[in-house]
């Protein structure tokens, strides 16, 4: 059989295998190069021809392996992977060291200076200058928004998930659903759910008609400010850290008599570390065998 040689790469491979062989070879490069004071690394939309799961490994190495050393530029248009960094150094890393911003150009006609706004604040401080400014409609739009992520961010996929009696697939829980999951989750964490019982009252007494633009709906200002500080607590719960994600995890134990025992565990999902209140922990829904 005659053996056909390319020399175009593109033949055999789409944009996103491409994308991953140049981020190899240019982050094999930079282990090579002397690093002197100063040196930096730009990265201006690189992982938009990869998927997400790629992302996350691409973001992993540059926050662990690449920042420690170098100064570290990323600029993206993709509104999604601008966030998901965001929130991953934010809960995952030292937020002081990095700064956050968005550059606009307000007329794309006329050449002008583009506007750079820094993205500093919290959603939490975003709610609570918009209280200040009495923008009640602003504060339930951002409240709702806040109280979405955390939840997503916070409960195990089983509570996030739910069958689709129609189609048997599966589909993401709605909001009012999500609270109905915080219960049972902060009796298994051993969190006090008082401050939030009364999350789904707010949620269709007021957070509802500011998510659908409802002129008709009176202010709450108190329900509001309640509504606020068990947001807030709620945001206050971190479960995003990750100590192991591999199958097999073994743990060295010694008793009293001198004895060392090795206990394996096979993960089923991420061993996570659960932060609140001024204690960390693994999750009670760490899952293993």
């Amino acid at each position: 059989m005659q053996e056909i040689i390319s020399y175009k790469p593109q033949s055999h491979f789409n944009e996103a295998k491409l994308t991953a062989i140049a981020l190899a070879v240019r982050f094999a490069a930079i282990t090579t190069v002397a690093i002197t004071p100063g040196s930096f690394l730009a990265l201006d939309d690189m992982l938009i021809s990869l998927d997400m799961s790629n992302r996350m490994k691409v973001i992993k190495y540059l926050l662990n392996k690449i920042a420690p050393t170098y100064k570290l530029y990323v600029f993206t248009h993709d509104r999604l992977f601008y966030h998901t960094l965001k929130r991953i150094v934010e809960t995952q890393y030292k937020k002081t060291e990095w700064i956050f911003g968005e550059i606009y150009v307000n007329n794309p006609i006329i050449p002008n200076e583009p506007n750079y706004v820094l993205d500093s604040k919290t959603k939490i401080e975003k709610i609570e200058d918009a209280y200040k400014c009495h923008d009640y409609f602003r504060c339930g739009t951002l409240l709702r928004q806040e109280c979405e992520r955390c939840l997503k961010e916070l409960l195990p996929e089983s509570y996030r998930i739910k069958e689709d009696p129609n189609t048997r697939a599966s589909v993401s829980k709605n909001l009012d659903e999500l609270i109905g999951s915080l219960e049972e989750f902060c009796h298994y964490e051993q969190i006090d759910y008082t401050p939030f019982r009364d999350l789904k009252t707010y949620k269709d007494l007021f957070l509802n008609s500011t998510a659908h633009n409802d002129i008709t709906s009176p202010s709450y200002r108190n329900e509001v400010k309640i509504c606020r500080q068990a947001i807030t607590s709620l945001a206050q719960i971190n479960r995003a850290k990750i100590i192991a994600c591999h199958d097999d995890l073994s743990i060295i134990q010694n008793d009293k008599s001198g004895v060392t025992y090795t206990i394996r565990l096979r993960l089923r999902e991420p061993l996570r570390i659960l932060e609140y209140n001024g204690v960390t922990r693994i999750s009670f829904y760490s899952k293993s065998k």
